[in-house]
């Protein structure tokens, strides 16, 4: 399996050039799209080929808008800098959906337990669920004290 091509790391932008660029609706369409599909370099530059400036610059300033939104876990590399991720809006939402649409009955449907394995698995997902609800609602008390 070939491993994808890196994208260029141009550091900080420059901002007059920055400014310009997301003045255009094109581009901010583009960035949209390429973030919500969550495009990987070899096709933003394919899809970018034809626009200015460059697509390594245009790479540059979607890279630069896509760390102003990253979240830190709570681990580190070896160096103490810590890792980033960044969850585009479509994965987002398909995390939703999955939540929305197989929490619970996502293992019982289709299976053929018999029905006290059912009830059991039920209980489980519902007593979880309370659990998870009751944490978030003491963290919340908590946050407001």
């Amino acid at each position: 399996m070939k491993l994808p091509e890196k994208g260029p790391d141009l550091g900080l932008p420059d901002v007059n050039l920055f400014r310009n660029v997301m003045n255009s609706d094109r581009v901010r369409d583009l960035f949209r799209q390429a973030n919500y599909e969550y495009w990987p370099w070899e096709e933003f530059k394919y899809k970018t080929s034809h626009l200015e400036p460059s697509p390594e610059v245009l790479w540059g300033f979607l890279k630069f808008l896509r760390r102003s939104s990253m979240k830190p876990l709570p681990f580190s590399d070896m160096n103490g800098k810590p890792f980033l991720y960044w969850l585009p809006d479509k994965v987002q939402e398909d995390l939703h959906y999955i939540d929305q649409s197989f929490g619970g009955g996502f293992f019982i449907e289709g299976t053929d337990l018999i029905p006290e394995t059912k009830e059991r698995y039920i209980v489980s997902s519902l007593m979880e669920e309370a659990i998870a609800s009751e944490a978030t609602r003491s963290v919340t008390a908590d946050d407001s004290e």
